[in-house]
């Protein structure tokens, strides 16, 4: 964006659009998921890894398991590299989209305000990243067009099916792997072999 807004520990992101809904999460079971959470809870010691939120016990349901994912260029390729324990309002940053349409304006003023004081920054600073993360989700629509267009002219279901590739160090990755790839929806590598998994 712009190096002035480099040290946030805050910040917008964009999910394009032909990833909308597919997650990792998603394409597991419960059961490992929840495994995966409680040891993320653990390492992140049970505080929100941006702002340091750290509720009572009661209260772990605030702090999400956020996937931090990069996506190909040239097929629908989702990339975890990373799993990141947020507090619900950090969290909500990280889809901003989604969060701007479900939210009334009181909520998002709120939410405003947790942005201004986990980056330590004025309410001008905030507006001026928020006008410069428009133009790049702009930019992104525009791209992310391209990439559906180009995916349309594929003949199959399959051809459009997203996949996945697990890069980070998760918590029981083999096990995340081996789901996926039992349903088909893991990408392997030239180099990799398939029946290692």
């Amino acid at each position: 964006m712009n190096n002035k807004y480099e040290d946030f520990k805050l910040k917008m992101d964009i999910k394009p659009g032909a990833y909308h809904g597919n997650t990792v999460r998603k394409n597991i079971t419960q059961s490992l998921w929840k495994k995966i959470r409680s040891s993320v809870l653990e390492e992140r010691n049970y505080a929100c890894t941006i702002c340091g939120y750290q509720p009572p016990v009661e209260e772990f349901k605030k702090l999400h398991v956020h996937e931090v994912e990069e996506y190909g260029e040239d097929e629908l390729l989702c990339i975890l590299k990373d799993l990141d324990l947020i507090c619900v309002n950090c969290h909500s940053w990280q889809h901003i989209g989604r969060t701007f349409s479900k939210l009334n304006n009181e909520q998002i003023n709120k939410l405003k305000l947790h942005f201004i004081s986990v980056n330590n920054c004025s309410e001008d600073d905030y507006k001026e990243y928020l006008r410069k993360f428009k133009i790049r989700k702009r930019e992104a629509a525009l791209k992310a067009i391209e990439v559906e267009v180009k995916m349309l002219g594929k003949n199959t279901v399959l051809d459009n099916l997203v996949l996945y590739r697990i890069e980070g160090a998760i918590p029981f990755k083999e096990e995340v792997i081996k789901q996926l790839a039992n349903k088909g929806l893991y990408r392997f590598y030239d180099d990799e072999d398939e029946l290692m998994i």
